[in-house]
C-alpha cells in the first residue's frame, strides 16, 4: 500500500502525506519513540515500508541495488524456456525451499508495451530483467503460472556482481 501507484489509480493517502512532507529518496521505515517499527496494519504485518517512487531499469526500481551492497544477475526469458508469465525466484544456496527469496521478479511479456506485446507475436522479442542480489551463492528457480519447475540453476555472484560460476540445467 506504501507504493505509488500508476497514475489513474489512488495511493493511499499515508503515502501521498509521507511523500509531500518528507521526500525520501529510499525504502524507510517509521518507528516509534520506543525504537519499535509502525506498521499500517498491527494485526496483519509487523512493519510497513515506504517506497518512494524511483527510476526503473528493465521495470525494476533503482533502489533495488541497496545502493550497491547487491548486484544486478541479468535474466532472459530463456531461462524460463520462453514460456510466460514466469516467476523468477533467488534463494541463498544453504537454505530451503520454502525460505524467503533474496531477490523474485516475473517475466511477463504480456504486461509490457504494446509495442513489445506486437513484437512477442512475431518472436522479435527478447523478454529480460536484472535480480539484485548480495555477493555469495544462490539457486535460481523459474516456475510457470501453475507452479511447474521450468529451470533451476547454482550461481555464485561475484563482488564486482558478474557470475564468478554457474551451472544450470532445466527442470522438464
Amino acid at each position: 500500500m506504501l507504493i505509488e501507484h500508476p497514475p489513474g489509480t489512488e495511493s493511499h493517502p499515508y503515502y501521498l502525506a509521507a511523500i509531500e512532507r518528507l521526500h525520501p529518496s529510499v525504502p524507510t521505515v517509521f518507528v516509534n519513540a520506543k525504537g519499535e517499527p509502525w506498521t499500517l496494519r498491527p494485526k496483519a504485518y509487523d512493519v510497513s515500508v515506504l517506497f518512494p517512487a524511483s527510476p526503473k531499469s528493465d521495470e525494476r526500481p533503482a533502489w533495488a541495488d541497496l545502493d550497491g551492497l547487491r548486484k544486478a544477475y541479468f535474466v532472459t526469458g530463456d531461462f524460463c524456456q520462453k514460456q510466460f508469465p514466469c516467476l523468477i525466484e533467488a534463494r541463498y544456496a544453504n537454505e530451503g525451499e520454502d525460505a524467503i527469496p533474496a531477490d523474485r521478479l516475473v517475466l511477463d511479456p504480456m504486461n509490457a508495451s504494446n509495442r513489445v506485446n506486437e513484437k512477442v507475436f512475431t518472436g522479435d522479442v527478447e523478454v529480460h530483467s536484472n535480480l539484485y542480489l548480495r555477493p555469495g551463492r544462490y539457486r535460481i528457480t523459474g516456475v510457470d503460472r501453475d507452479n511447474h519447475s521450468l529451470a533451476r540453476k547454482e550461481v555464485t555472484i561475484g563482488t564486482e556482481g558478474s557470475p564468478a560460476s554457474a551451472s544450470a540445467r532445466p527442470s522438464r
